[in-house]
């Protein structure tokens, strides 16, 4: 059927503007409406998701970024638009990075054929942690079989939440999906070692401008073009964080929401701690091992928050240039530990704690106790 003049002039318009009721949503909030961009919503995310997990049983994210950038504001976000507001919801569990070590039995222990949502926040060098070869094997590949774990009819979703790409083994950093809240320089240069294309650097380059600006500045550009601020301008937090995410191939900034509700939401109750103010956390560390405790909570800092500040010098340099070497050789890591091994066994000397009426195993497990983070496969001191 023929289109009239008018209307043949208001489609070339409507696509010369490029706004159309099929390129944008309208997201409310705080009484207003935010238009946004459709292939930035989140919710064409959530639902690539879970159209992927309808053809593969299992599917894994990985949500990486600096603490503080959002990663746990993401997560649930993403958990409520996958699940709590869909008419086919999951189960959701949540577990502590340590958790990993223990993944066999988790998997075995719950109900087979549903759909699930598991969320292992914190896994920054947790296996990298582990020193039993057979243990690390097992936890890097017990996710690998979770859909025979599980059953054949079960639908699982995994989200790894950590600091930066090399917190990972490789195995983990290749997810379906990962989600990036951060950039920094370092961050930068890992990730385009895996999405190595020119148009790939691009973006993660952009995508580092937009993170500092939302930082410094407390807003940002989509399309870091600061003449048109229509449909391309979002102050941070009003009400969205901006990410970058791959799906399988290729990236795209998503616009992150603060969503969740009592389904999605972390259960911070089950976990109670102590609560001990920072000067006296160190007055027990050092008081049980004085200069080596200084060191243990450096190196622990470094690997589990990204945080240098701690360590020597001389210790960041060095941590540098094995990273440097590691990234440019293939080393057999196991013979390695062994050579060390060898080397330190001789010079080590037994440490005791300055306590005179306590034991180490009395000492560890009143520090156990009061820390439920800890599984009883961990221990404290060596």
């Amino acid at each position: 059927m023929p289109i009239t003049i008018e209307q043949l002039q208001s489609k070339i318009k409507s696509l010369n503007s490029g706004v159309n009721k099929y390129d944008f949503s309208r997201y409310r909030w705080q009484g207003k409406e935010i238009i946004t961009p459709h292939k930035n919503n989140v919710s064409s995310l959530a639902s690539s998701i879970v159209e992927m997990n309808k053809r593969i049983s299992y599917l894994s994210i990985a949500m990486a970024g600096q603490s503080g950038s959002g990663k746990s504001s993401a997560t649930t976000t993403l958990i409520h638009r996958i699940s709590c507001v869909s008419d086919s919801p999951y189960i959701v569990k949540w577990f502590s990075g340590t958790d990993l070590y223990n993944m066999k039995e988790i998997l075995e222990k719950l109900p087979k054929s549903q759909k699930y949502i598991l969320v292992f926040d914190d896994v920054s060098y947790i296996i990298s942690m582990q020193k039993s070869a057979q243990k690390k094997f097992e936890i890097a590949n017990a996710l690998t079989y979770v859909r025979h774990t599980l059953g054949e009819n079960s639908k699982v979703i995994t989200i790894m939440n950590f600091h930066y790409a090399r917190a990972l083994p490789p195995a983990y950093r290749t997810a379906t999906v990962r989600v990036l809240t951060s950039m920094s320089d370092e961050d930068r240069g890992n990730w385009e070692k895996v999405f190595s294309s020119k148009d790939a650097k691009y973006k993660l380059k952009r995508f580092q401008t937009q993170y500092a600006s939302q930082l410094q500045k407390g807003y940002f550009y989509l399309n870091n073009n600061t003449q048109d601020k229509q449909n391309n301008y979002f102050k941070t937090d009003q009400p969205y964080r901006v990410t970058l995410v791959s799906e399988i191939s290729g990236l795209r900034n998503v616009l992150m929401p603060k969503e969740s509700c009592k389904l999605c939401r972390e259960n911070k109750n089950e976990v109670t701690k102590e609560k001990i103010s920072a000067q006296e956390f160190f007055n027990d560390i050092t008081k049980a091992y004085t200069v080596r405790a200084k060191a243990a909570l450096g190196y622990w800092s470094f690997f589990r928050k990204g945080n240098a500040k701690i360590l020597p010098a001389q210790s960041i340099r060095a941590l540098r240039y094995i990273t440097k070497m590691l990234e440019k050789y293939d080393v057999d890591f196991e013979e390695l530990e062994e050579i060390v091994t060898k080397h330190t066994n001789g010079t080590r000397k037994k440490v005791h704690p300055k306590y005179s009426q306590k034991s180490d195993a009395q000492r560890e497990a009143e520090l156990v106790g009061k820390n439920t983070d800890l599984t009883p496969n961990m221990a404290l001191f060596e």
